[in-house]
């Protein structure tokens, strides 16, 4: 595990990424991470080598894959509750959030963070939107239901997590829309957002952060992309390297995409793809959470330092070579996927709760 914390004192013409950190181990060998891959392909129902399967089976499929991993709240957890919320998006249509908060019995309830650092979240005014992964076509509130809980517990702030249309139904940038709409949604209530994403998920927060700095929508405290994918060249790096790997192949990003912009020309889009735009100042501080054996990994570690060189401050990079693409899942089986929750939960606590300007 490789970590780089980004200060204003950093020599940003001298920062680089050692070569090690672009080109992890093919295949873990960390047993607890097998063990993972081997459970995530038992999680799937068994398929006929070859067999073509449209949107509802694979959205049947994911849905069956998580309900496999779903972990049940942990005791700390009990004072956890979660409630949905449906809002009226600005085209009219419908957008469910489910809020993950503390109950009246569990209020005085501190989580580890709050233990450690005496923060009162009874006075927060910051609240957390949850963008799942999924490749922009499966996923959903529910897939993301024990992370939210789990998160909302070691944290200590109020998460709400967006059930986003997807794709190919609904094309881009209509789930960045429906993002922005939640944004606004919550700012009625809160003086700033933390933007938190995995995956899919990390890229829609990635967009958002961008549009609300160039329309001025509102204050984003901090960003939180775990193994984003943030429109990096797959022809290079990790898309090569890790073009097969066991969780997420490059292929499957690419099909992805398909799904998702169909036939659009999105060349000039000023959002779609974070890593090519030009201008990142502005943007707010971002910890950013990196799997070593997945192709996505160079987009995490090249976004990091684009923000750096824009001059954002606070920027925190994680890089675990041992980990794979949806690691999230793994917090019960490995190690090193528990430590790493754990620490994307302490960088959602600090932006939200501890963070000044």
């Amino acid at each position: 595990m490789s970590i780089y914390s980004f200060s204003n004192n950093t020599d940003r013409k001298n920062l680089s990424v050692k070569e090690s950190y672009l080109a992890p181990t093919p295949m873990p060998v960390d047993k607890e991470v097998c063990a993972y891959i081997q459970e995530v392909v038992t999680s799937y129902p068994i398929r006929e080598k070859g067999e073509e399967t449209n949107i509802a089976q694979k959205r049947e499929d994911y849905n069956t894959h998580c309900a496999y991993f779903k972990a049940a709240y942990p005791s700390e957890a009990q004072a956890v509750i979660c409630k949905d919320i449906s809002i009226k998006a600005k085209q009219g249509h419908k957008l469910t959030l489910r809020h993950y908060t503390r109950s009246e019995n569990g209020s005085q309830k501190k989580s580890l963070y709050n233990l450690l650092n005496k923060t009162d979240t009874c006075k927060n005014k910051t609240s957390v939107l949850f963008l799942h992964g999924g490749g922009f076509i499966v996923g959903g509130i529910d897939s993301h239901d024990d992370i939210c809980a789990e998160f909302q517990m070691l944290s200590g702030v109020d998460i709400y997590a967006l059930d986003y249309r997807l794709a190919p139904e609904y094309m881009y940038p209509d789930a960045l829309h429906d993002c922005r709409d939640a944004f606004l949604y919550l700012l009625r209530s809160y003086e700033s957002i933390v933007l938190v994403g995995d995956s899919a998920g990390g890229m829609l927060a990635a967009q958002l952060s961008l549009m609300a700095r160039d329309e001025k929508l509102g204050k984003i405290k901090g960003l939180v992309l775990i193994y984003p994918c943030l429109g990096g060249n797959t022809q290079q790096g990790s898309y090569v390297t890790m073009a097969n790997a066991p969780m997420l192949t490059t292929q499957d990003c690419l099909r992805y995409a398909s799904y998702f912009i169909g036939s659009q020309d999105i060349s000039n889009d000023p959002y779609f793809c974070p890593l090519r735009v030009k201008d990142l100042s502005g943007l707010p501080p971002a910890a950013l959470f990196a799997a070593g054996i997945d192709p996505l990994c160079d987009d995490a570690i090249q976004y990091a330092m684009r923000l750096h060189n824009a001059g954002i401050k606070d920027i925190y990079l994680r890089v675990d070579q041992q980990l794979v693409h949806a690691y999230l899942r793994a917090r019960k089986i490995s190690r090193l996927a528990n430590v790493a929750f754990h620490d994307i939960a302490k960088w959602i606590h600090y932006y939200a709760l501890e963070s000044v300007e």
